[in-house]
Order: C-alpha cells, then sequence, then structure tokens
C-alpha cells in the first residue's frame, strides 16, 4: 500500500499474500524477468491478490487507512480508486488469531457495476464447492477459500505461471469471483478437514469459536 504512483510498476494495489505453518497459500507470482514478453503477465492485476473494476487493471495507487492490532486479530485497510471513472474500492482485510483464518471484505462504493476478485492460490488441485474453494497445498499445508459474498457466487478457476524456485511447479491456480454487490471471503488454512464458517448472529463463525461481524471486522469475538 503506498501512495507513491511508482512503486515497483506492479498493478496490485491493495494485494497480499499468506502463509500459514511456514508454507505459502497464496503467493504474488514475482517475476522472471524484466525483459521477457512475460512481464506484462507478472505486472499484471489478473495476476494478483487484487479487486477490478470491469477487469481494468488496479492503479497503482492506494491510501493507507488503518491498521490495529490487539491479541486476538490484526487489521487493516486500505482505499483504491476506481482507475476508469467512478466509485472506490475499501479492502478491509482481518487475521484472526486463534484460527489462524485471513477474512477479507471488498466494499465498493459509488460505483454501478461488476467487479472481479482475484486470488492465487499456491495448489497442486482444486475442488469446487458451491461457495467454497479446498485446494491442495504443495507444503502439507492446505487451503480453505469460503465466499460468502456474493451469494451463489460464480467460482472460476485459471492456471497461471509463477516464477521458477516460489513453489515447486511453475503454474499455480487463480481464483476469479465476479460481482455486482462487493466481495467477503474467508481463508482458512487446513490439514485434513476443512473448517465450517456458517451465519451467526448478525455475522459469521468460524468452527464455533470466533465469530464477526461486516462491515466492523476490527470487532472479532469468541462465540
Amino acid at each position: 500500500f503506498t501512495k507513491n504512483n511508482t512503486a515497483h510498476g506492479h498493478f496490485d494495489h491493495g494485494s497480499f499474500t499468506f502463509f500459514a505453518g511456514g508454507a505459502p497459500l497464496s503467493l504474488d507470482p514475482c517475476v522472471e524477468s524484466y525483459w521477457e514478453n512475460s512481464l506484462a503477465w507478472f505486472r499484471s492485476s489478473e495476476a494478483h491478490s487484487t479487486v477490478q473494476f470491469e477487469n481494468r487493471q488496479v492503479p497503482m495507487e492506494s491510501r493507507p487507512e488503518c491498521f490495529d492490532t490487539n491479541e486476538i486479530r490484526d487489521y487493516c485497510r486500505v482505499v483504491i480508486k476506481n482507475p476508469s471513472g467512478c466509485g472506490f474500492h475499501r479492502r478491509h482485510i482481518v487475521l484472526i488469531k486463534p484460527v489462524c483464518a485471513v477474512v477479507i471484505y471488498d466494499e465498493i462504493t459509488g460505483f454501478c457495476g461488476s467487479t472481479v476478485f482475484n486470488l492465487p492460490v499456491c495448489s497442486v488441485e482444486s475442488e469446487i464447492r458451491e461457495n467454497t474453494v479446498l485446494s491442495k497445498g504443495h507444503f502439507g499445508v492446505n487451503l480453505q477459500t469460503v465466499v460468502l459474498l456474493p451469494e451463489n457466487p460464480k467460482i472460476t478457476m485459471e492456471k497461471g505461471t509463477v516464477a521458477k524456485g516460489c513453489i515447486p511447479s511453475h503454474t499455480q491456480e487463480y481464483i476469479r469471483v465476479p460481482s455486482e454487490c462487493g466481495h467477503l471471503t474467508a481463508l482458512l488454512p487446513y490439514d485434513d478437514r476443512p473448517h465450517e464458517v456458517i451465519p451467526y448472529k448478525n455475522g459469521y463463525s468460524i468452527d464455533k469459536k470466533v465469530y464477526f461481524e461486516i462491515p466492523d471486522l476490527k470487532e472479532v469475538k469468541f462465540c
């Protein structure tokens, strides 16, 4: 996140990487070379964990609004402008420490149209089950991606190149979720058994241990 629009020249503002148990679960694809034809892909918003307005590249500028931490969660918030017109994307990210889960709320304001949520996944293979994607990891840690908004999501996946040496494969999977009402997504690492994410009070619970509400992700509570 930076106000400096030069940065490193990638259309990746608002993106993140996610590790659990020492294993990469969602990873920036890095760059093979700044002098190869593949550079356009490695710089693109589609290759990063971003939200795009009508499939346009994310602008190279964002405005951090908040960072806060306590013993239960870390929370940050950043604002990114629609690169081609009206509207803003406000990304809320919270790390819920007791269950090692990341929840991302992508709030879209002042814009009527479609946005796309992109998520690179460091996986051997993945399976889509309604609003959930179960991804087998390379290092014994798996990833469960739960799409809570939009309802009845139209999840698709595709393969994309990742720079050599990042993971044992030269490609990783990319989750795409279109929406016209913003995005709410939970990322949960697991070994053998996926987690239970269900409606609870005015929000959602994870394994009946902790719960969070939207839009105020700063208030993570115990069930």
